[in-house]
């Protein structure tokens, strides 16, 4: 997140933590991204461990915007790329709540990780752009993986965000998946890059806030060393919930005189989470068996409703866990008692299978005393008592109870209220319900749809009832957001304020007055910006083509629109696109159709009817207009030599071309056939100085042993290296004599 250089407070508790402002001079951006991504795969994973990288270690694709993307490549392994909506509202300031490199939303960006999918949230916690539409800085937060118990990659990218020019931390937050009280510890390595000339004193690293024991440094080779010029140093976080419900603190370790600080954020699950199964059946052969969060978590497949596993974190995908699986007609599985089958989308359906073994088909019956799905399909609470057994095994049932954040207490709190914001402090009164034990305060960029308590940047957490905001970077829209927390984890609504003083910018207007004219398989869409910028400057333009949907961006009209099918006619609608997001798409455009480009022939007479055509004897030659042999038309032209020896026999056009355009390609070409057997021909295009004091020849084209029974054609192309200049093509045999016949030239070509 991006904020004005200054002191940074941090309220934990009823404690107020400064950190200092750099020194005046001291804050730079980075010129490099900065990546930090680590992983809950077991250790023998390739995906395994922590991945930074900076400075000469990664690289940002040039043109990344909004609107394009971001493709940061790296030495290190900490390669991301994240691919825009389809919808080309561009990438915006907010959370993401869910998006999965295995679907596909046209409101959702696509995240991958290297080579490995992404399946998990994005919180984008600033973005910035110059005039050109390209990312001038970005902060962003990922969470690949949204449990500890689901393999994933967790971190940050940045790029472009102030900080101390002498030190760089690849994280400045850090937010875990969703991780179980009683867990083992989820590690996140923090790196310190001293990039400074001189060396730099390394403090002690000290974790503080509400929920500081949940957090433990280890492997900390950082605290009380020197980093000398280009040196690192490193230490581990390792996150352990010891209560439900978010949980954040913050670590601070002072660096050359400057305290560093990271957000610290993560969340337990709330209340009783388990699978009890026994009986005589296959699966569990006569035994009981209990499957709890705490070392394993039990997670929800997203998206597949509704199917559970249970998974150690770090350990490798374990055939003795087990898999439960509940479905109801139109996935809604009332309280009652239900007879179940294998699960289906149409019928109430149960499955348990364990330790690698199971049935293909199941029978039984279910009662459920509780089974709530959220709006996103997650499930909220579930408590079932069921009995299964295999189709052809009737007579050995298994016996089952499933828990899902089951409590006694499942009521959010109260929002707080009277929250209000003035000269640089936040202040609210706290929540009326009295099993309130935390109340959350975060900072975020934008209007805060869909921020959690563990989202943007730390205001306060504990029992403040206010929180001094930092300096904040002007042109930037900020809210503020609190949230209750009582004893269960249960969160309240959170209660929300935009910042006075700070601009509150909105999605653009949409571009009027859009016109588009057909090219050869494009069209070239032109446009008048809105008057409405929303309050933050216009970053880009996105254009889509319909019908086909194809796409193309730039910072301002006209924008060309290619792969577009020739023959097919197409209108054109345009969003604008500023830090916020993406405009209502205008009206759409003329409808226009793509053709095949027509090419304008530079010859004056290519076919030789009405004379020579321009063209002159090269280097000799003497040219008759003949009626016969002709290619096409009435004439053609013959160039016969005018000595014994053999020379340079044939024509050259100096006059076709004066002004040549630079990187434009030309083309000559001619029909050619000699009147006897053996002579060759060659062709080139060269490209000469008006005063033909100086040339650059093309390749060029060669035909050896022409057949006097045929027309061949000859041609050559080249690319003008210079503006300005002349562009001669010439056309001329090698071998040619008074005594060897000669070659007759039609239909030649220049374009």
């Amino acid at each position: 997140m991006r904020i004005a250089s200054g002191a940074l407070c941090l309220v934990v508790a009823a404690t107020v933590i400064g950190v200092a402002a750099p020194p005046s001079g001291a804050v730079a951006a980075s010129v490099s991204p900065v990546v930090e991504l680590n992983s809950t795969y077991w250790p023998t994973s390739p995906l395994s461990g922590s991945r930074t990288g900076d400075t000469t270690t990664t690289t940002l694709a040039a043109g990344a915007s909004p609107t394009t993307g971001i493709t940061i490549t790296s030495t290190t392994g900490a390669s991301v790329t994240i691919q825009p909506p389809l919808d080309g509202s561009g990438i915006r300031v907010g959370r993401y709540p869910w998006i999965s490199s295995a679907e596909t939303h046209a409101n959702e960006p696509q995240v991958f990780l290297g080579s490995a999918g992404y399946a998990g949230d994005l919180d984008v916690l600033d973005l910035g752009s110059n005039p050109d539409g390209t990312f001038s800085r970005f902060d962003i937060v990922l969470r690949g993986t949204l449990d500890a118990g689901d393999p994933g990659l967790f971190g940050e990218i940045r790029y472009g965000e102030p900080q101390d020019a002498s030190t760089i931390l690849p994280a400045r937050t850090i937010a875990w998946p969703r991780t179980p009280v009683g867990s083992v510890p989820i590690v996140a390595a923090e790196n310190i890059h001293n990039v400074s000339g001189s060396a730099q004193a390394v403090g002690t690293a000290a974790v503080a806030g509400a929920a500081a024991g949940d957090y433990r440094v280890s492997a900390d080779g950082c605290s009380g060393h020197t980093l000398q010029p280009g040196a690192s140093c490193s230490l581990t976080i390792g996150f352990s919930p010891k209560g439900p419900g978010p949980r954040v603190a913050a670590l601070t370790i002072g660096v050359g005189g400057v305290t560093q600080t990271v957000s610290l954020s993560g969340e337990a699950p709330v209340g009783t989470t388990a699978l009890t199964i026994s009986g005589s059946d296959f699966v569990d052969g006569g035994t009981s068996h209990v499957f709890a969060n705490g070392p394993t978590d039990i997670v929800q497949v997203h998206g597949d409703p509704y199917r559970f596993f249970t998974h150690t974190p770090y350990a490798p995908l374990d055939p003795q866990g087990a898999t439960a699986w509940f479905t109801g007609p139109g996935n809604v599985i009332p309280t009652g008692t239900h007879p179940t089958a294998s699960p289906t989308q149409t019928n109430y359906g149960e499955t348990v299978y364990a330790f690698g073994r199971g049935c293909g088909d199941y029978r039984g019956s279910e009662n459920v005393h509780t089974f709530s799905v959220g709006a996103d399909g997650s499930v909220g609470q579930a408590d079932v008592d069921f009995t299964q057994a295999c189709t052809d095994d009737l007579g050995h049932p298994m016996t089952g109870h499933f828990q899902w954040q089951v409590r006694s207490d499942s009521s959010a709190p109260s929002p707080v209220t009277g929250l209000s914001a003035s000269g640089g402090v936040v202040r609210w009164t706290a929540s009326a319900s009295t099993d309130v034990t935390t109340t959350i305060a975060r900072l975020v960029e934008g209007d805060g749809t869909a921020a959690l308590a563990t989202s943007g940047m730390p205001l306060a957490a504990g029992t403040a009832t206010s929180a001094t905001l930092p300096p904040l970077a002007s042109g930037v829209r900020y809210t503020a957001v609190v949230f209750p927390v009582d004893a269960t984890g249960n969160v309240g609504a959170p209660a929300a304020v935009a910042i006075p003083g700070t601009a509150s910018p909105t999605a653009p207007g949409a571009p009027t007055g859009v016109t588009a004219v057909a090219g050869d398989g494009s069209a070239t869409v032109s446009f008048t910006p809105p008057a409405n910028d929303g309050g933050s400057p216009i970053t880009g333009y996105a254009i889509i083509a319909s019908p086909g949907g194809q796409q193309a961006t730039g910072a301002s009209s006209p924008i060309v629109v290619r792969s577009l099918p020739n023959g097919a006619a197409a209108t054109f609608t345009v969003q604008a696109v500023n830090r916020i997001g993406g405009s209502a798409p205008s009206a759409p455009s003329n409808a226009v159709t793509p053709h095949a480009a027509t090419v304008r022939e530079l010859l004056p007479d290519p076919g030789f009817e009405s004379g020579n055509g321009g063209w002159a004897p090269f280097v000799v030659g003497a040219l008759t207009r003949v009626t016969t042999p002709t290619h096409g038309g009435g004439h053609a032209l013959q160039v016969a030599a005018t000595g014994a020896k053999p020379t340079l026999v044939g024509l050259t056009q100096n006059t076709a071309v004066s002004q040549s355009v630079a990187g434009k390609v030309y083309t000559a070409s001619c029909w050619v056939r000699p009147t006897a057997p053996g002579l060759s021909v060659r062709m080139e295009i060269l490209e000469y100085t008006q005063n033909f004091s100086s040339d650059i020849h093309s390749t060029l084209t060669t035909v050896a042993s022409l057949s006097p029974s045929a027309w061949t054609k000859v041609s050559v192309s080249f690319a003008a290296a210079k503006s300005g200049e002349r562009m001669i093509p010439q056309i001329y045999s090698t071998n040619e004599t008074t005594a060897t016949g000669s070659i007759v030239y039609d239909d030649c070509s220049l374009t």
